[in-house]
């Protein structure tokens, strides 16, 4: 029989791994030999047919750092594996064999194809198994010690809050939780150590691994392993689907809780956060609820791949059916066709807003794919923009009904009609955190008037009412509302009030009650600059926009599109923009004859 080779690490002989047979959908299996706690880790390797419904375990775990590694022997074979699978594989061996499926182990990461067959198995193989072990890690108790195996404190507190926030009680009747005389919702001091064991349980790297969300989805069955300490996958997502429930049926304890016990919001906020994409996604998948590969992706662009192909692999096996039967695994295919296609097909289903977001221009990606698509996102900030540009998108129709006209040439290229509607003449300087004020009193001098916040609503069309909309979008949303429920287009006199309201308090520095201008504003903008086009214009354009770079309206998009020229037919993709007096399709209301002006684009 043909074989490959294949050696965790150099210095040892090159573990020889038999070709697995092609006319039965065939598996390795690894079955770690029992021992005591300070003997050495022996484990054997068979293969078997996966149709056959062997019985074994699916180990979801991080890889860790390549170049730490520990001894194991396999099949009598001296290898390695990182320290990160030696702990999980010391902490899982028993009194008796364990049989699993880990993919380090069982599939030849030296052979392409194999590779791209096995990885096309995998929602079957986690589905399958008699149990899903999700191995978070080790925490920092002594592992190194005595020969009694260690147990730790920190993941049984962690395990034990989950456990007490799943229960389905009102807030004040929660075990943690206790209520003060002044009707204030408060952590219990003796629960203060759980919330940091559940905090350093947040920040495991597990939670940043992308292939983790399919892992702990489809197994029936799964189990939360942390450093001796176990726990239902389900008691974790019931926690999730309680705690977030409190924000309506116990909202002013809620609103108690994060404001007047601020830090232990804040840190209630934080760890859920980092659990919500795989905790989510197990709910709905086990409910028979599956998103497409845009919506999944959105949910999951915080997390982290090694392969960059894998940031779309790794979520084919929880799309929809006939959605996973649209993309084949294959790791020889270059990265950037491998997004090129997924988010092509994303947009048949979902149009131009897939393209919505940020753009750093990497080596060999195409500028039309936007950062969240193509790479993770480094920390909540993008997911947050992203989810209210998607927002906003849905209140705009700069392309009124008409349907979007794409197609992919040439495995990057993307072909679109477009309508050009402006010329960028001039650009304000890009807005962050340090320099709000003085960007927003420059963006001023765009309109050649000082006057641009007049305490009466300015004329309807005038350059001061583009102005004081473009600054948030032509959107808004009510401060009571702490919900994510969608943004409104901007009245005149109510809202222009507020904002006026709030832009005296800004200059005046009396910020003393809550205001979702600010938020709107700053979301609006961040990172952004205002810019005016040579037809008089005014919008807001990603922070690399310039002088030169051409509005295109893309047939189909809700919004605008800033796009750049080069050579010949070239066009490069800056970003999704605002531009006043294009948002509700008045570019495409001349009688039919916009038509005549529309023209392909090469987005490169």
């Amino acid at each position: 029989m043909p074989v490959l080779q294949y050696s965790y690490s150099s210095g040892h002989m090159d573990f020889v791994y038999d070709k697995l047979g092609t006319q039965h959908r065939t598996i390795r299996l690894v079955t770690i030999e029992p021992g005591a706690w300070k003997d050495e880790i022996r484990c054997s390797l068979q293969t078997v047919v996966f149709d056959d419904k062997p019985s074994y375990q699916a180990l979801s775990y991080v890889w860790g750092d390549l170049e730490s590694t520990r001894t194991i022997y396999l099949n009598n074979h001296e290898i390695q594996v990182t320290e990160s699978l030696w702990y999980a594989l010391r902490r899982l061996r028993g009194q008796s064999p364990r049989t699993m499926w880990i993919d380090a182990i069982c599939i030849n990461q030296k052979d392409d194809e194999e590779k791209s067959c096995q990885v096309a198995m995998m929602r079957d193989i986690f589905k399958e198994c008699k149990e899903a072990i999700l191995w978070l890690g080790e925490d920092e108790c002594d592992i190194s010690g005595p020969d009694i195996v260690p147990t730790s404190p920190s993941a049984r507190r962690a395990f034990e809050l989950l456990g007490i926030l799943s229960i389905d009680d009102h807030l004040p009747e929660i075990p943690c939780f206790s209520v003060t005389k002044n009707a204030e919702v408060t952590l219990k001091d003796e629960y203060r150590p759980h919330l940091e064991a559940l905090r350093a349980l947040a920040k495991l790297p597990w939670w940043t691994r992308l292939w983790i969300v399919q892992e702990a989805a489809v197994p029936a069955n799964a189990t939360f392993v942390y450093a001796s300490e176990s726990c239902p996958a389900d008691v974790l997502v019931a926690s999730k689907v309680v705690f977030l429930k409190h924000s309506t049926c116990c909202d002013f304890w809620w609103t108690e809780l994060f404001q007047q016990q601020r830090q232990t919001g804040i840190a209630f906020n934080a760890i859920f956060d980092s659990l919500i994409p795989i905790l989510s996604t197990r709910g709905r998948y086990q409910a028979g609820i599956r998103h497409d590969l845009f919506l999944q992706r959105h949910t999951c662009c915080q997390l982290q791949a090694t392969n960059p192909r894998d940031l779309i692999y790794a979520l084919i096996g929880i799309l929809r059916d006939h959605e996973s039967a649209k993309f084949m695994v294959n790791y020889s295919q270059p990265t950037e066709e491998v997004f090129a296609q997924a988010a092509f097909y994303s947009m048949l289903q979902n149009g131009w807003k897939v393209l919505l977001g940020q753009r750093h221009r990497a080596p060999g990606i195409p500028t039309w794919l936007p950062d969240w698509f193509v790479s993770s996102a480094v920390d909540n900030s993008v997911w947050v923009e992203l989810r209210r540009k998607m927002e906003r998108y849905k209140l705009y129709s700069a392309s009124r009904e008409h349907a979007p006209f794409f197609r992919l040439e040439k495995d990057t290229l993307l072909l679109a009609k477009g309508l050009k509607v402006g010329t960028i003449q001039d650009v304000g300087p890009v807005l962050n955190a340090s320099n709000f004020l003085q960007t927003v009193e420059q963006w001023s001098k765009l309109l050649g008037t000082p006057n641009f916040h007049p305490k009466t609503p300015p004329p309807i069309g005038s350059l001061e009412d583009a102005f004081w909309r473009a600054l948030t979008c032509d959107t808004s949303r009510d401060v009571e509302d702490i919900s994510w429920n969608p943004y409104r287009r901007l009245g005149v006199s109510r809202d222009y009030s507020a904002f006026y309201e709030w832009w005296t308090d800004v200059r005046g520095g009396f910020l003393s009650h809550p205001s979702s201008w600010g938020s709107d504003v700053w979301t609006a903008n961040c990172y952004h600059r205002m810019f005016l086009t040579e037809e008089c214009r005014i919008g807001i354009a990603p922070g690399n926009a310039c002088a030169g770079d051409e509005v295109h309206v893309l047939v189909g998009s809700n919004v605008p599109f800033i796009l750049r020229r080069g050579h010949v037919e070239e066009s490069y993709v800056v970003g999704d923009c605002y531009l006043h007096g294009v948002m509700d399709g008045e570019a495409m209301t001349d009688g039919g004859e916009w038509q005549a002006r529309v023209q392909w684009v090469e987005l490169h």
